[in-house]
């Protein structure tokens, strides 16, 4: 017997492939709109520490996917794609951080 928050598995819609890459470059103009924003703001600014730079890309690459998948089911390429990622035991729940990873 299932709990009211989850559903079976079966009932799951498992998207193809070219959802997942539609998914992806969606992500990937993102990202680099994201690194358009940060560049912009940085030349507002004399000498940018070269640390900055990459903690900026670093934020960017290594924390868009893993964050917006564990915190909102998705990045903005899986909502435009009407995708979600979610815990395979209760599809009502969102999968944890370092399972983003």
């Amino acid at each position: 017997m299932e709990s009211s928050g989850s559903k079976n598995i079966s009932e799951v819609y498992y998207p193809g492939v070219v959802e997942r890459v539609k998914a992806a470059f969606a992500d990937f103009g993102v990202v680099v709109l994201l690194i358009m924003i940060t560049t912009y703001i940085f030349n507002m600014f004399e000498p940018v520490p070269v640390v900055a730079k990459k903690i900026a890309l670093l934020v960017i690459f290594g924390l868009y996917e893993p964050l917006s998948v564990s915190f909102f089911g998705g990045t903005i390429g899986h909502f435009a794609m009407k995708l979600r990622v979610k815990q395979e035991k209760d599809v009502s729940k969102n999968i944890f951080l370092l399972l983003a990873y």
